[in-house]
């Protein structure tokens, strides 16, 4: 059964776990500005372990200091702690290293903190500042704080042997991140700077600090940048490259579409028919189905030639893998007879990318992962109206992916 409160002293002492040595001292109410403060101080006579050497010592003397804690109907709380600083025959005078509330040389508590991050994950760190009435500046200092020690301590690059990687722009038109995802658990695991070749040096970086071979990726998903290639070629040359299913079928699909484009200028049958191409069919409206069928009979449409091979093209993913080389072997011969040249570009590609692009079929590995954690990253960028500078940007993206606890 839970023990009685019977004063307002008890119900602080309990909601705030105050225990030996530290005890209430005061409670003071402020209706006019709507806050509370608890002074907790220490039981006389506490000795307290110097900060070096751990050795207990007595108090050499103290004062209050404030942290903020979680607000109490409407009301924010302040616990106004009574500090001590000892003195150690060893090292001097010094002040107490920790307490149970919160980080010794902040002003504000562990639940508070925990709280701010929870809501980082979900409202822009405007949106807090203004909630909880903080400046942003000091959010993202607690922000930045956490996710700098969770990064060292909760991510673990020791046993990955896979790796998907994916950029996403801070801005529109702006500065760009690119993000390292592990595909087996589904959590970022590295975040850096740019879209270029340097992203895979930093990455590579990352592992040789925690004395991790490069080798140990073995697996690599991606687009086919140029940069992106030319990264793990340079700095994991032993791995693998697949390259991302949905990229190469975007390419398939602009490939078609520019077929449409350029015969819609001779028919108008082809007159807002777009996404009835670019879709699968499972995902059209009965009047797209409709308008799909009638289009098929016209076999000596470009366009219907042009969306048959992909339908062919798509059905690779689906055959037994020692098949899959042979069967895009005669896909791309089929396509060349049909003379169409953003087909034929499309070909030219699969062919400078060849192996790349088999192992689609022989790793399974693709981007689907870091994709939704994209569409993620870029609601939560819209929310933020910007992260103040490219750090802050690549720690929320650490809150929301890296799949954290706190």
């Amino acid at each position: 059964m839970d023990n009685p409160i019977t004063s307002i002293d008890d119900f602080f002492r309990t909601l705030l776990d105050i225990n030996s040595p530290w005890k209430i001292s005061d409670l003071q109410l402020d209706q006019h500005s709507k806050i509370v403060k608890v002074f907790i101080d220490f039981e006389r006579g506490t000795k307290f372990d110097c900060p070096v050497c751990s050795t207990k010592c007595t108090v050499h003397d103290s004062s209050y200091r404030a942290w903020r804690h979680l607000d109490i109907i409407d009301y924010k709380l302040y616990l106004m702690i009574k500090i001590p600083r000892v003195k150690c025959s060893v090292h001097g005078v010094k002040t107490i290293r920790e307490i149970s509330w919160g980080r010794i040389n902040t002003h504000f508590t562990h639940a508070f903190e925990n709280s701010i991050l929870h809501k980082a994950r979900e409202m822009s760190v405007i949106a807090i500042a203004r909630e909880v009435d903080e400046a942003d500046k000091t959010l993202w200092r607690i922000i930045n704080h956490h996710i700098e020690e969770m990064k060292e301590t909760q991510i673990s690059l020791n046993h990955i042997h896979n790796i998907c990687v994916d950029e996403t722009s801070s801005k529109k038109g702006h500065k760009y991140v690119t993000v390292f995802t592990n595909p087996d658990t589904g959590n970022i695991v590295f975040v850096t700077e740019g879209k270029d070749l340097s992203t895979f040096e930093q990455f590579h970086n990352a592992l040789k600090r925690r004395q991790i071979h490069h080798k140990n990726i073995q697996n690599i998903s991606m687009d086919m940048s140029k940069s992106f290639i030319a990264g793990a070629e340079t700095y994991f040359p032993d791995a693998e490259v697949t390259f991302d299913k949905f990229h190469v079928k975007k390419l398939l699909n602009e490939a078609v579409n520019k077929v449409r484009i350029e015969e819609n200028k001779e028919t108008e049958v082809l007159k807002k028919t777009k996404y009835i191409w670019l879709k699968s069919e499972s995902k059209l409206t009965v009047k797209q189905k409709e308008k799909l069928s009638e289009l098929m009979d016209e076999s000596n449409l470009n366009t219907v030639e042009a969306y048959r091979a992909r339908l062919n093209f798509d059905a690779v993913w689906d055959i037994d893998k020692s098949k899959v080389e042979a069967y895009l072997k005669e896909w791309c011969k089929k396509v060349s007879l049909l003379n169409l040249k953003p087909m034929n570009d499309f070909v030219k590609t699969l062919k400078n990318h060849w192996k790349g692009i088999i192992n689609i079929a022989i790793t399974n590995l693709s981007n689907g992962i870091s994709e939704g954690l994209n569409s993620i990253i870029q609601l939560a960028k819209s929310r933020a109206r910007g992260f103040r500078n490219i750090n802050n940007f690549i720690n929320i993206i650490y809150l929301i992916g890296a799949g954290f606890e706190y």
